[in-house]
């Protein structure tokens, strides 16, 4: 079997500190999507090969380890320990050119699946971003006795596949959902 380091998918609730260093944090634009206007900034990363974009309201994080942004809704007061965030993490690479995605996002759900209370899987489909070969799944939780729903793209590049992270509190989330899904469709590999 291929060697492939997997990163815990418990990394969806936890917030995380984000080093800029070779990080570039573009001008501020706002767009309509699905009959939603919010405005966007965009986030690159030379040294990490991505790019995303995000809500400008929202506060860059710290990333850590394989997680290269982050970023979470600043003015969440709701429930300090469960932030409205967005996360991308690599969660597997290999030398060989091809990864199978649905092999490790089975594992991803087997993961979830016995680390979170009343997990139930909502949506899992296939879709292309950055023409590349992408999977979502739509998943409920409790975290600290909260319900948590949680969206995750995971997109295969050739060598790598990256786990695009949007979770909110479930009664936060449908008001979100649309600019998740906008900010997923932004992930291109540079």
């Amino acid at each position: 079997m291929k060697k492939i380091k997997q990163q815990t998918i418990k990394i969806i609730v936890v917030i995380f500190l984000l080093s800029v260093y070779s990080c570039q944090i573009e001008k501020e634009k706002v767009i309509t999507y699905n009959g939603i206007t919010f405005s966007l900034n965009s986030f690159s990363s030379k040294e990490n090969g991505i790019y995303i974009e995000y809500p400008s309201s929202w506060e860059l994080i710290d990333a850590k380890g394989d997680m290269l942004f982050g970023a979470k809704l600043n003015n969440d007061a709701e429930n300090m320990n469960i932030s409205n965030t967005i996360h991308v993490t690599k969660i597997a690479e290999t030398d060989q050119s091809k990864i199978n995605l649905t092999e490790i996002v089975d594992e991803s759900l087997i993961n979830m699946e016995e680390s979170f209370l009343e997990f139930n899987l909502l949506e899992r489909s296939n879709l292309i971003i950055d023409e590349y070969k992408s999977e979502k799944l739509k998943c409920v939780f409790l975290v600290n006795g909260n319900s948590v729903i949680s969206t995750m793209y995971f997109v295969n590049s050739p060598n790598k596949v990256h786990l695009i992270g949007c979770t909110s509190l479930a009664n936060q989330f449908e008001s979100l959902e649309k600019v998740y899904d906008y900010i997923a469709k932004s992930f291109s590999i540079q």
